[in-house]
């Protein structure tokens, strides 16, 4: 979970309570993820996912609806196991630990800044 860029800036005492609030699934290959709007934040700890209308995505990469307003739907390309962070429990957790919100605002800047930077470098 450290390795990804939407928590690499947590302090470990916040990652090790953020664990306790995920549940881990298991998705075979050709098994189709799926949440409605706001639901959901998936972190691929294992394998290749990908979401409807992006590329692949390896062990470390997180997507879902949980920051957008609009459903999810993802196939599994290999067997992969995800960590799922569902909105009601990740709100609970926020309320106890409102500290971790800043860390991860600076993970999803820094990771906007990243996809913006790589847009404009293939737009050149």
């Amino acid at each position: 979970m450290s390795g990804s860029p939407l928590f690499r800036d947590l302090p470990p005492h916040f990652l090790t309570a953020l664990q306790t609030v995920m549940e881990r699934r298991t998705v075979r290959a050709g098994e189709t993820i799926a949440s409605g709007h706001g639901e959901a934040l998936f972190l691929i700890e294992r394998g290749v996912i990908a979401p409807r209308g992006t590329p692949p995505l390896r062990s470390g990469a997180w997507f879902g609806d949980l920051f957008t307003t609009s459903p999810l739907v993802a196939l599994a390309q290999e067997d992969s196991v995800v960590l799922v962070l569902r909105y009601g429990r990740f709100s609970t957790f926020l309320n106890r630990h409102p500290g971790i919100s800043i860390h991860m605002l600076a993970g999803l800047a820094r990771e906007l800044r990243e996809a913006t930077a790589g847009g404009a470098r293939d737009a050149l």
